[in-house]
C-alpha cells in the first residue's frame, strides 16, 4: 500500500531546513521531527543553497529572469506582428 505523498511549499522548505543551517539541531535529527526522509532534507537544505549562491554570485539578471525577459521579447514581438497583420487587414478592406 502506497502511502499519500505530502506537498511542502517553498516556505514549508525553508522552515523545515533552517533549524539545520542555525546549528539548532542536527540534520538526522530533524528529518525525524519533521518525519522526512534525510535524504529529501540534504536535497532542500542544498536547493537553498544553491539558490543563496547564485543570488550572491551572478551580476546579472537570474536564469529565471533571463527566461522572463526573453518570454517578453517573443510575446513584443508576436503583439507587433499581430499589430502589422491588423493594419494591413484595415487597409485591404478600405480599398
Amino acid at each position: 500500500m502506497q502511502k499519500d505523498r505530502r506537498k511542502w511549499a517553498a516556505e514549508q522548505k525553508l522552515q523545515a531546513i533552517m533549524p539545520v543551517v542555525r546549528g539548532e539541531v542536527g540534520l538526522t535529527e530533524q528529518a525525524r521531527r519533521i518525519k522526512v526522509a534525510e535524504s529529501q532534507l540534504y536535497r532542500w537544505r542544498d536547493q537553498a543553497n544553491g539558490a543563496l549562491l547564485e543570488a550572491f554570485s551572478s551580476n546579472g539578471p537570474s536564469g529565471h529572469e533571463r527566461e522572463l525577459e526573453e518570454k517578453v521579447a517573443e510575446l513584443e514581438r508576436l503583439c507587433g506582428k499581430q499589430a502589422a497583420q491588423i493594419e494591413l487587414l484595415k487597409k485591404t478592406r478600405l480599398l
